[in-house]
């Protein structure tokens, strides 16, 4: 009984001198900031992915190509056309055509002979962007080229298509390709000769839809989320628990370059010479515990809501619970090992990081 009135004792001073002469400095760093980086790394997948909603549209008509160079955005108003060398026939006609219709619009059209000159005229950045609206190039046609049909690639920048809202109809598709798309597929159902062209549809509706709902699309995203955590943010969180280990190697140290643990032990009336040492590392154990236990619990919460939705939240918890009273436990290890208490804390909190980083 006297040697937990002793450990009871010692965790109180231990808690006065933490909590009553530095309550602010130890709740920022035993709460706030601990809390505020799990919040940050667990909601940080959003901050690096386009907002966009997922699911099924509505069937609306597709925009044409004058109507799709006036609703584009950024400056790209610039179409390039490639004959690859295919002149005066069938492809050349089609690009007067479309030519006109983009001219009406206010675009800048650029007729090109190879599509080597698309890398001066549509320069790419980084991320795919160019100031182009598009491009097609032409490669054949029933008339010309090899194959007896009509051949065409488009060509788009290859950052279209980072954002979705099917609750729009801003979308990089329906702004840039399906309008361009529909222009050159009218335009050579125009030239053929062999069907009735008042048939020809002025108007074809989109419907836009993903290959995931919404809750899908969420889901991927954590669950991919979970993979860079177990593979590579596994130390940024660890940071998160990190901060008893600096603040209580620290106040382990600082007592002992004082004297202060020395001065305990000799003042202690046991018989059994082990037992004030034993309270006395009790009494850092306990008295830390319970100013980072209610921090632990609130970052298992946040990464049970935020990260791992599927699994239970007691699993989490609990986790965040031991894996703190571990690194309580190796802190008071690891203070054993310094006499000062200059550099103590960051030397163990470092160790840790490492350790972290190696298993």
């Amino acid at each position: 009984m006297g040697l937990l009135r002793q450990v009871r004792t010692l965790t109180g001073k231990n808690l006065l001198i933490t909590v009553n002469r530095h309550a602010f400095s130890t709740f920022i760093r035993a709460f706030i900031l601990p809390v505020a980086l799990i919040v940050f790394l667990s909601y940080a997948r959003n901050l690096f992915i386009p907002p966009s909603t997922y699911g099924i549209g509505s069937s609306q008509p597709i925009r044409s190509l004058g109507e799709g160079l006036r609703a584009a955005t950024g400056g790209l108003n610039t179409l390039a056309f490639v004959n690859n060398g295919l002149i005066g026939g069938d492809v050349d006609a089609i690009i007067a055509d479309l030519t006109s219709q983009a001219e009406v619009a206010g675009a800048k059209v650029k007729r090109l002979t190879t599509e080597a000159e698309l890398l001066d005229i549509c320069k790419s950045s980084l991320r795919g962007a160019t100031s182009c609206y598009g491009a097609i190039v032409f490669n054949s046609s029933p008339s010309e080229g090899t194959g007896g049909i009509w051949n065409y690639t488009m060509r788009a920048d290859g950052a279209f298509g980072t954002q979705i809202d099917v609750k729009t109809d801003k979308n990089d598709a329906e702004l840039f390709l399906l309008p361009l798309q529909r222009a050159v597929d009218y335009a050579i159902a125009s030239r053929n000769t062999t069907i009735d062209q008042i048939a020809l549809s002025t108007t074809v509706n989109e419907y836009p839809y993903t290959s995931q709902t919404q809750k899908q699309r969420e889901t991927a995203i954590r669950t991919n989320y979970q993979s860079a955590i177990i593979n590579i943010l596994g130390v940024a969180f660890l940071i998160g628990m990190v901060g008893v280990t600096y603040h209580l190697t620290g106040f382990i140290a600082s007592e002992r370059e004082l004297g202060m643990s020395q001065l305990l032990e000799a003042m202690m009336p046991n018989l059994r010479r082990w037992e004030p040492q034993v309270a006395r590392m009790l009494s850092y154990h306990l008295a830390f515990d319970i100013i980072y236990i209610p921090g632990w619990i609130i970052m298992g919460v946040v990464l049970g809501v935020g990260v791992f939705a599927q699994t239970s939240m007691a699993i989490v918890i609990i986790f965040h619970v031991l894996a703190g009273l571990s690194l309580t436990s190796f802190s008071i290890l690891g203070a054993a090992f310094f006499k000062k208490a200059q550099l103590s804390g960051i030397t163990l909190a470092i160790v840790t990081l490492l350790l972290g980083v190696v298993t």
